[in-house]
Formats: structure tokens, sequence, C-alpha cells
């Protein structure tokens, strides 16, 4: 009896070990000089590695009350590190305030093709002064015009999918002085295009890029999940060179259909600060709408003073919940 004890006991000692290994692993991946991109868009995705966290802390608290000390260490670093990964993206205190007239009231949503009359409208009630839609569709793209003339927005419009159906649309209260377009590498040798624009309020003046990075996976190309990684890594290099080169202050914006954990988008971000994480509470979910664990839907920006009064909303019957918020210069 003592011996068929003593074995399980090995055995779980053994197992316990495996998954420490394991844990490791996926924890660490996102962090190796290569990539392993099949892998890498798993466990890049910011719940999952909520999950690692909680699993490591299962694994440290028992190899604590099994006085293991090299397990204890081992575990309490790789808790220590995912914490310190994951704590600034669960802002636990919301940064609220009266509307400020100077401030930029910006939101980011994906329309997922629903024609402009179901969700449009909505805009000048929240007081949207800029407005990124992704997902638009292009054959209605006059009649997006003639509600945008109506309500005192300028219609910025481009296509940027590679069938050329949908397009991403900025609409904006506020004077434009310039717009660029980026383009990038998609699949099959199409591509994909963003928008740079330049606008103003009062004297202040900044840019604003709009974003619907790859999706994770596409049936209208061959993209496997592996290669949307991939490719959304290419997207991003190409993203924050052009923004390093943009001066003064600079707002990045869209769908970027992954999490802020996932090094696909790390070089966008960095140098950027995340108006969620600095002024939101909470896991700030935007996909999918009726769960909505997964934070892809996003604003960064710099040069700003402060960011105030997040907020996410439900328009229409799109998957994605839209994400607002006011960027005080």
């Amino acid at each position: 009896m003592l011996d068929w004890k003593q074995n399980l006991r090995r055995i779980s000692d053994f197992l316990f070990v495996i998954l420490t290994f394991a844990l490791y692993f996926f924890s660490l991946i996102n962090w190796l000089p290569f990539h392993i991109a099949s892998l890498e868009g798993f466990s890049g995705i910011a719940i999952i590695r909520a999950g690692l966290f909680a699993v490591t802390l299962f694994v440290f608290l028992h190899y604590l009350s099994s006085a293991k000390k090299l397990g204890t260490i081992f575990s309490a670093v790789l808790l220590f590190a995912l914490f310190i990964e994951l704590a600034p993206h669960f802002p636990l205190k919301e940064n609220r305030s009266d509307y400020n007239p100077d401030a930029i009231r910006i939101c980011t949503y994906n329309a997922q093709g629903y024609q402009s009359e179901n969700w449009f409208r909505f805009f000048p009630q929240m007081g949207e002064d800029v407005a990124i839609v992704q997902e638009v569709l292009v054959a209605d793209s006059l009649n997006l015009r003639a509600q945008g003339e109506t309500f005192g927005y300028e219609t910025v419009f481009l296509s940027m999918h590679p069938r050329n159906e949908i397009a991403t649309a900025i609409l904006t209260r506020l004077p434009v002085s310039d717009v660029d377009t980026i383009k990038v590498d998609s699949f099959n040798d199409r591509k994909r295009s963003f928008l740079c624009v330049t606008m103003s309020k009062g004297d202040f003046t900044f840019h604003l890029v709009g974003l619907h990075l790859e999706p994770v996976r596409s049936s209208h190309v061959d993209a496997s999940y592996a290669k949307s990684w991939t490719a959304r890594v290419r997207q991003s290099k190409v993203i924050a060179a052009y923004v390093r080169n943009l001066e003064g202050p600079v707002i990045v914006a869209g769908d970027f259909n992954a999490t802020p954990t996932d090094r696909s988008i790390r070089a966008i971000r960095k140098g950027l600060f995340d108006s969620w994480d600095v002024s939101g509470t909470g896991w700030g979910g935007t996909w999918q709408r009726n769960l909505p664990i997964f934070r892809i839907d996003v604003v960064l920006y710099r040069g700003f003073r402060k960011a105030t009064n997040p907020w996410r909303f439900l328009l229409s019957k799109s998957d994605h919940r839209g994400y607002q918020v006011d960027l005080v210069p």
C-alpha cells in the first residue's frame, strides 16, 4: 500500500515538472528571437495568457505546499513575469471626467458589412468628432457620404480589403489638411491599404492612422491561422515605421484583430499609450459582442495629455462592440 502511494506521488511530481516546463514554453514563446506563428497566434491571446497565469498560480501553490523549493522558485518567477505582462492591460480605476470641449472624442467600430443606415445616426448622438469604421460596404459609400454631409462629417473613404468590396471609412467633423495612403502586403500578392489623415481642432493638429489589420482567418484568400498571424506581423512593422516618422501627436486606432499581449502587434504599440490601459477598468473586451473577452478594437495615442471617459457600445448586429474615448490635447 505504501509503495502504491509513493509511486503515485512520483508520477504526480513528474507530471507537475512536465506542466511547469509546458507553462514556461507557452509563456515565453512570445519572447523568443524567432517566430513560431502557429503557436504564437494562440499563446499570445490575452485570455490565454490569463489562463496561463491561473495555472501557474495553481502549480506555485502545489510546490509551496509540498515544500519543493526549486519548483516553488521556478513557478514564482514565471508567475511574476506573467503578472507584470498582464497587469497593465487590466486597469482597476476608470478615468471619468466632465466632457472637455477641447477633447477629441473618437471611436472605432467594425460595422461587419451592415448598411450605414443601421449605425451612422448614432455617431452624432454620441458626440463623435472622429469615427473609424471598418468593414463598410463599398456599395454603400454614396449613402454614407450623404449621411455624413447631413450631420457635418467629412468622409474620407478608402477601399482596403483585397476583395475591394469592403472598406474602412474615417468620418470627421474636424478640418482635414492632408490624407495619405499606407499600403501593406496581404496574401497572394494582394494589398491592404490604410489611411493617415491629418486634421486639427482649433490650433491643435494631429495625425490619425485608421487600421483594420489582417483577420485571424479569412475564407476569401488562402489564409491559414499561421499565415494570417505572420501577415499581421509584417503589416504592424510597416505601420510602426510609418508612425515613427510622423511628427507631432498621433492616434492609431481601429480593429487590430489581435489582443494587446499578441506579439504580432507589438511593433505598433511600442511608444504609444493604450487609451484603455490608462483610462478604463477591467478587461475591456470588444469581441465577441455577447461575450466580449477579446480586446481587439483599440485606440492608441501619443502627444495628448490624457485619455478619459472610455465606453464600449453596441450598434446594429455587428459581432463587435464599438469603443469610444476622449483624448485631451
